[in-house]
């Protein structure tokens, strides 16, 4: 059964029009990985699945329940999602493990002593159970992305949305962020990814989604997209990449 689907959403920004009638669904553990040019909707649609942009029709479901029509239900729906961003959005007041329970304790009412053992098993498990008391300023970008993962991990929400979570990262940090969203696809979490990392999506990847202008031009296996695109365009846009 899909965990979420997109029915037919339209999205524009005052004249300019992102989606038109734009449908897809994720199964339960699936990782599909989305692909495009600059431009074409990757993040929108993270962003309207989560509920920071409006969509102006169609409807979003998180497991058979509309994410978009109740406003007042937002806050409740962003508990079962777990966003990160390529900026981190660490709060830089406070310190990583504050960081790391906030959303548990506030959003969940989880007990706090729970929390923080929670949370620290999962810092050793990335190795920075040295930086629990550290602020984000002093860690590395690769070492707060691995934060950021590790605070959606808290929640632990239905599906995971990763938007270019290494965009912002030197190249000797973009692995150590991979490998951590690598072993949550072997754990069986559902995920969206939009990624400008090639071999990671073909490794990690269940099925990719290639979008341009608002539109699935392929939807296949990653062997399929990577060996044999379907599309012209698709070929034109691996080769940016020295694919083909």
């Amino acid at each position: 059964m899909a965990i979420l689907e997109v029915n037919s959403i339209t999205k524009r920004y005052d004249d300019l029009e992102i989606f038109r009638d734009f449908s897809l669904s994720v199964e339960q553990g699936e990782v599909l990985v989305v692909l495009g040019p600059s431009g074409c909707g990757k993040s929108t649609l993270l962003r309207c699945i989560n509920g920071l942009e409006r969509i102006q029709s169609g409807d979003i479901l998180l497991n058979g329940e509309s994410v978009v029509k109740d406003e007042k239900q937002m806050p409740d729906v962003r508990k079962k999602i777990g966003m990160v961003f390529q900026s981190y959005e660490l709060f830089g007041h406070m310190k990583v493990l504050d960081n790391l329970t906030l959303g548990p304790v506030k959003a969940k009412g989880e007990d706090k002593e729970e929390a923080e053992a929670r949370a620290m098993e999962l810092l050793k498990r990335v190795g920075l159970a040295d930086k629990a008391d550290s602020y984000p300023r002093s860690l590395s970008g690769g070492q707060q992305q691995r934060v950021a993962i590790l605070r959606a991990m808290l929640m632990r929400p239905e599906i995971y949305l990763f938007d270019e979570v290494t965009a912002a990262l030197d190249p000797e940090m973009v692995q150590e962020v991979l490998s951590l969203v690598a072993e949550l696809a072997e754990e069986g979490k559902t995920m969206l990814i939009v990624t400008h990392e090639m071999e990671f999506a073909k490794h990690v990847a269940d099925r990719i989604l290639f979008l341009e202008r608002g539109e699935v031009v392929e939807d296949s296996d990653p062997e399929t997209f990577f060996e044999h695109p379907k599309t012209e365009r698709a070929e034109r846009f691996l080769e940016g990449f020295h694919y083909h």
